[in-house]
């Protein structure tokens, strides 16, 4: 069936806020409450605007995006609600029913009293829902009612109602399609809206639920970033469950069950979506029970802070609903995944001193300069602090590099409560990665389950989900119960990777592999690096070479297609003195490298992060430097110079990033930073033009490490290669990206030229990378058999050890190359 065409409303609303002054005057407010929860439109991932605009007519030139965006949300609101009132007034005795066929035969006047009943709160408080307000932001009843035509209006209700019937007889969410009809893939995707599929939310509850206490009568759980309501869905369902077996039913097992959950959010629109998803609920509930409410229900949804309950979200708003009352025995949710540099500077600051308050933020100087940290692990603590109580349960989704990374969460994974130190267990770490619950993305989820007031004892349970069967999307609007068997559950442990270190990024693995992970556990005598990184100007540095004149210089062309930075694509002729080979992420695969462009690289391994200053430059290759020049406007405006890093560029407008020594190392161990499984091969130097020996220059997709000896090098990477320390770097990494860190703490010995095994390792290192050039693939598995064997004495393991990692892997695994 094809889609419903896009809503007339929306084009009408847009055009009557940017004309109209009362309508104009609501979308102002809106618009500042809009950005101080989500910052400037667009400000995270671009937005293209025209492609929003174009469903709705209004063209491709000058689109007023907060106006679009305005008139988006307010259809949905007039959506969702008129969803609930279709719903409620089935559900209530006396209230006249709304069908199809009603709204058909209706005419003007009639429509427009209806649309406006629809946004008062007073009408659902008559259909016996209280607390349904919060529609004033987008309230256009009075504002566009003379000039609306009536098949607008006339459709936008049938467009809602066709979904009563679903929402009346299952358990569907109508809301979501109706979400995703109204704001598209790119802008929900730009604004990070996901919605958390109903099975997922069931999974984590149900779990929860097998922790409470013996003899919980009525548990209360709390969604304090509630969104559109999935997770109270899931508790309302349990609690019904419960209350039934108790002996509860009518209207006192619905007020009983409203009272066991609430939800609050800062984002009006969730809080319309979650307060029409429980109206719908209990439209369902009461006619299951066959019975009517004699008096109106508070519906627990407040548009509240959820990391402040006490500050109302906006003034507007109201009769504003007040915080919920607890303690409570569950939190549960999906809070925000936002970086605390992307953070809308407002509420950035005003959630400042919460971080050092709830003991999160644990780095400084440089190291502060690479921290990501996550709002996410904010909400977490935050609302173990502020809503369970002694022993209560939180189960959430989180970003799973909240326990994996290096720099970042150190403070999260201390399991302490700010300055009463107040204990976390971790109960229970669901690894969901590899099975992407979100809808059409791949972010890296996992559900984190704690008990507040005990302390977490290590190893605690670490569990990897996986597609059951060939790889496919679990459908997003299933149940748990469903989706059960499309998944296999691998049980294993996590436990710190310093056990004297309580901020230390965790490893995870299956319990037999924890022995031989610990073995390895050391210091590394070798630093892993960055490759050369343009600051997002690769268009101008990444070359291909044309020709080899006889005068020695080279005629190049910029690689331009494709490059982030637009830049215009050029040809010119340059010195030779600063061109070396480039090597990029895809280029590279286990024991395989195949590079074609070049790199210009104006930096010398004694300058390192200091590029050739330009007065010099000028002297030496000043060809080179009129090439660079005609870029200055566009190097000069790179963005990814920060800190301590940005005098190098005021120095030389065409300076780079991670340059060092390392850089020009004639022979380099690299792999892939983005990548599923760790893999990597040694780098010898190549050729620019007739020149050889030029140090290959890897792109900062690719970590390195150094060599000035090959020997050593494959050495290196056959030990890097060997099955039990993959295992150790993929079960610490944060999943896809294999940053340098990740060996740091990994016991390699040194290479010892007068070692017959370690001479015996490289060369074996070295014939893999020989038969993989061949397409020996077969011969290849047997060299990393033949290294699986070497490798016990020469790393602190035993065969069992050895055999222990190769089965954690996989012999599918082990044997899996990554394509070049």
């Amino acid at each position: 069936m094809p889609p419903p065409p896009p809503s007339s409303l929306v084009a009408l609303l847009y055009e009557r806020a940017r004309r109209d002054e009362p309508l104009a005057a609501q979308l102002a407010a809106w618009h500042a409450f809009w950005e101080f929860i989500h910052g400037r439109p667009g400000r995270k991932r671009p937005l293209d605007t025209a492609h929003l605009a174009t469903p709705y007519g209004l063209g491709a030139a000058a689109v007023d995006l907060p106006a679009l965006l305005y008139a988006m949300e307010s259809c949905f609101v007039f959506r969702t609600r008129a969803l609930a009132y279709a719903a409620l007034s089935a559900a209530t005795p006396g209230a006249p029913p709304l069908s199809l066929d009603t709204i058909a035969r209706m005419g003007g006047p009639e429509l427009r009293a209806l649309a406006g009943r629809i946004l008062a709160s007073a009408t659902f408080t008559s259909l016996g829902m209280a607390s349904y307000g919060g529609a004033e932001l987008f309230d256009f009843s009075a504002l566009v009612w003379d000039s609306m035509p009536v098949e607008i209006l006339r459709a936008e209700l049938a467009e809602a109602l066709r979904q009563a019937p679903v929402a009346q007889r299952s358990d569907d969410d109508p809301l979501r399609a109706a979400y995703h009809r109204l704001l598209p893939r790119q802008l929900r995707h730009g604004l990070g809206a996901y919605y958390t599929p109903p099975w997922l939310a069931e999974y984590v509850v149900e779990t929860l639920w097998g922790w409470l206490p013996d003899g919980t009568a009525a548990p209360r759980a709390i969604d304090p970033a509630c969104g559109s309501g999935v997770f109270l869905l899931a508790a309302l369902r349990q609690l019904t469950g419960h209350l039934r077996r108790q002996g509860f039913g009518g209207a006192a097992l619905v007020r009983v069950a409203l009272r066991g959950v609430a939800g609050l959010d800062i984002n009006p629109l969730a809080v319309q979506a979650a307060r029409a998803n429980l109206a719908l609920f209990l439209a369902r509930l009461l006619a299951e029970e066959r019975c009517a409410l004699d008096a109106p229900v508070e519906l627990p949804i407040a548009l509240r802070d959820g990391l402040d309950p006490q500050w109302p979200a906006h003034e507007l708003l109201a009769p504003a609903t007040p915080p919920p009352d607890g303690p409570f025995d569950m939190v549960v949710g999906n809070p925000p995944w936002v970086n605390w540099e992307y953070l809308p500077p407002a509420y950035r600051e005003r959630t400042r001193g919460l971080w050092a308050e709830l003991g999160l933020f644990a780095l400084r100087g440089r190291e502060k300069a690479f921290s990501k940290e996550d709002i996410s692990a904010l909400f977490a603590y935050a609302a173990c602090e502020r809503y369970l109580g002694e022993g209560g349960l939180l189960g959430f989704l989180l970003p799973q590099s909240l326990l994996k990374s290096s720099l970042n969460g150190r403070g999260f994974r201390r399991m302490r409560l700010g300055a009463r130190a107040l204990p976390l267990q971790a109960l229970q770490v669901d690894d969901l990665v590899a099975v992407r619950p979100f809808e059409g993305i791949g972010n890296r989820p996992m559900a984190l389950f704690l008990r507040k007031g005990s302390p977490t004892a290590f190893p605690t349970p670490y569990r990897r989900w996986a597609p059951a069967g060939p790889r496919r999307a679990l459908p997003p609007a299933a149940r748990w119960g469903q989706v059960r068997g499309l998944v296999t559950i691998a049980e294993g442990l996590a436990w710190p990777a310093d056990p004297h270190d309580p901020g230390a990024p965790w490893v995870d693995g299956p319990a037999a592999t924890q022995g031989p992970i610990e073995r390895l556990s050391g210091a590394c005598p070798y630093r892993a690096r960055t490759g050369m990184f343009t600051g997002g100007a690769n268009g101008v540095y990444y070359v291909e070479l044309i020709e080899q004149r006889a005068d020695g210089l080279l005629r190049v062309r910029n690689l331009a297609a494709g490059a982030r930075r637009g830049v215009a694509a050029v040809e010119a002729v340059i010195e030779p003195e600063h061109v070396y080979p480039l090597l990029r992420g895809r280029e590279v695969g286990a024991w395989a490298v195949a590079g074609s462009a070049l790199v210009i690289c104006p930096h010398t391994a004694a300058g390192r992060m200091a590029a050739v200053p330009p007065e010099e430059l000028r002297v030496r290759a000043p060809l080179t430097y009129a090439y660079l020049e005609q870029f200055r406007a566009a190097l000069e405006a790179r963005r990814g110079f920060s800190g301590w890093e940005e005098r190098f560029r005021v120095q030389a407008f065409y300076a780079c990033q991670r340059i060092g020594a390392y850089t020009f190392a004639p022979y380099k161990v690299a792999w892939r930073y983005i990548a599923s499984t760790f893999r990597c091969a040694v780098v010898e130097p190549g050729a620019v033009g007739a020149q050889a020996g030029r140090p290959v220059i890897p792109h900062e997709k690719l970590m390195i490490i150094p060599f000035e000896d090959a020997d050593e090098a494959y050495f290196v990477c056959s030990a890097l290669s060997s099955s039990p320390a993959r295992l150790f770097v993929e079960r610490r990494m944060v999943e896809t990206q294999i940053a340098p860190h990740v060996i740091a703490r990994l016991a390699l010995p040194r290479y010892n030229a007068s070692d017959a095994r370690h001479r015996r390792l490289a060369a074996l290192c070295r014939t893999g990378h020989t038969l993989r050039r061949r397409g020996d693939e077969r011969g290849a598995q047997e060299v990393q058999r033949a290294i699986d064997d070497m490798i016990v004495g020469v790393l602190p393991l035993s065969a069992a050890d050895v055999a222990a990692a190769r089965a954690a892997l996989g012999v599918e695994h082990s044997s899996k190359v990554l394509p070049l």
